[in-house]
């Protein structure tokens, strides 16, 4: 790039008059201000709201007392025979003729 040519332009531009604001200048970018805001409010979501309601007493003693109540009432309505959940859970009747996934098991279903 040239050098000189860049120098000139900028020395011819920084002549020139700055061209004056519209008369409606401040009142566009208050307009603007005030769109962009009422457009940030319509895309709050649940979560921005949760945040803001959060501290409130209210709110966390509900919170903390259906966390404590599903905690402590979920865990005895689902436990049943605990022998049972730990064979299903470990799969220990693998080694059964029963077991599922294997051929004798398949084989033991077949009439």
């Amino acid at each position: 790039m040239n050098e000189q040519k860049l120098d000139a332009l900028l020395v011819d531009l920084a002549r020139q008059r700055i061209p004056d604001l519209p008369g409606s200048f401040a009142q566009d970018i208050l307009r603007e201000i005030r769109l962009r805001q009422d457009h940030m409010e319509e895309k709050e979501s649940w979560f921005g709201t949760l945040l803001h309601t959060w501290p409130l007493p209210r709110v966390f003693a509900v919170s903390m007392t259906a966390a404590v109540m599903v905690g402590l009432v979920l865990p005895l309505a689902v436990m049943d025979n605990d022998d049972a959940m730990a064979v299903n859970s470990l799969d220990l009747n693998i080694f059964s003729n029963s077991a599922p996934n294997l051929p004798s098991g398949l084989l033991s279903r077949i009439p």
